[in-house]
């Protein structure tokens, strides 16, 4: 059996994330995850989501590299 829901989140900045040192605001995410059941338990699972975004909205420009 596979799912695949989608749904934004908003987390908080509390750390560095890839170099960028944490500003303590919030931010949105949207991505999929897509799951792949054996029986009852989840045995692959694959999460993509929108990098670019995330990091503009941390300050980095969106054209720049990750």
């Amino acid at each position: 059996m596979w799912s695949a829901p989608a749904s934004p989140f908003t987390p908080r900045h509390t750390g560095e994330y890839r170099g960028l040192p944490p500003t303590g605001g919030t931010f949105e995410v949207t991505g999929h995850v897509t799951l792949r059941f054996q029986g009852e338990k989840i045995a692959e699972s694959w999460f993509n989501w929108d990098l670019p975004g995330l990091m503009e909205q941390l300050g980095r420009p969106a054209d720049t590299a990750l």
